[in-house]
């Protein structure tokens, strides 16, 4: 009995990887306050700081809803930067070329993020080729489309609709200070705490990544699973690229979308998404998320080189996998306890 009432208290305060990534979100501000006090005492530059972590979060988040799904199964898309730069180019040819619409443009970056995610999908769920080879090649082919589109000329907001500026410029609440570009972000992580938690289809990819063959053996169709995962991540990484344009004002083939494959799986992975599958949880993604922005917009604000951000990422990336380490770690030894409870 006592045995079994020591792994329930174990088990009652068992550590959760978004506390660790709230710790390191404080421990960060805290430490960059003793470097720099002036930070955070000053109130104009206290303001545009804070500004900028919350202006660079809805793109990043919007993709890491993808990503996180795409984890869980035991996958990981490398090619969601380049979808970023393919769809937001695609929809500044429509503006430019076209005068298209608003809404035409939103309609494109969902259609053609979706295709292209589910060219990821297609060939990872049913030919069965490894995701990383797939996702590897799609990176440079959606990235070298975007350059084809527009012979790699940039695309400027004098070509934009009026309602691109609106995302981020105009406040849908009056007297709260959040533009229309994050209350978006918010809306599809809504969507994506209540699908992942009480939708069937959530329950099948935390299914799948949990055990694939134990999967299969409950019927769930592993391969569906899948290619709609990477479907979907395709349409938030084409939603992210049409927001790119609203946030920067531009969208350019080498700029728009770089590099964001690094931040989305690190914060992904940092808010507690296993590497190796079945676990992990939106609010925890959101906290990795802007951990993140927060890393990103404190390395210039205390006068370090961006080139920083690069190997900071990787290391969290590190980090977050020994944290994960740990955790089964401690849940192999929780499931070892409970047997020797139950033979007792």
């Amino acid at each position: 009995m006592k045995n079994g009432a020591r792994l329930r208290a174990n088990n009652k305060f068992m550590f959760k990887p978004e506390y660790a990534t709230i710790f390191i979100i404080i421990f960060i501000l805290g430490l960059s306050a003793f470097y720099k006090p002036e930070l955070f005492t000053e109130a104009v530059r206290r303001s545009e700081f804070f500004q900028s972590i919350i202006l660079g979060l809805p793109l990043i988040v919007t993709v890491a809803m993808g990503m996180m799904m795409v984890i869980i199964t035991g996958c990981i898309d490398v090619s969601v930067g380049s979808i970023v730069g393919f769809t937001g180019m695609f929809v500044g040819f429509l503006f430019k070329f076209y005068n298209a619409p608003f809404w035409v443009g939103v309609l494109a970056a969902i259609v053609v993020g979706m295709m292209a995610g589910a060219f990821n999908g297609l060939f990872i769920s049913y030919f069965g080729i490894n995701f990383l080879v797939v996702t590897l090649a799609t990176m440079n082919i959606w990235r070298g489309l975007a350059f084809v589109i527009t012979d790699g000329v940039e695309i400027g907001a004098s070509y934009m609709p009026e309602q691109m500026s609106f995302l981020i410029l105009k406040r849908p609440i009056p007297g709260i200070g959040i533009p229309w570009l994050i209350w978006i972000a918010l809306f599809f992580v809504i969507i994506m705490v209540f699908f992942m938690k009480y939708s069937h289809f959530g329950r099948e990819v935390y299914a799948v990544g949990g055990n694939e063959n134990a999967a299969k053996l409950r019927g769930i169709n592993v391969k569906k699973v899948k290619f709609v995962v990477f479907t979907l991540t395709g349409m938030f990484s084409g939603i992210a690229g049409l927001m790119y344009g609203a946030r920067f004002g531009f969208f350019s083939p080498g700029d728009t979308g770089n590099g964001m494959e690094l931040i989305v799986i690190a914060s992904t992975v940092i808010g507690g998404v296993s590497i190796s599958g079945g676990r992990g949880s939106v609010i925890g993604v959101v906290l990795g998320c802007l951990l993140l922005g927060t890393v990103q917009t404190l390395i210039p604000s205390l006068s370090f080189s961006s080139f920083y951000n690069i190997a900071i990422y990787g290391l969290i990336i590190i980090i977050a996998l020994i944290i994960d380490r740990g955790i089964k770690i401690r849940q192999s030894r929780g499931i070892v306890a409970k047997k020797g409870v139950v033979g007792d």
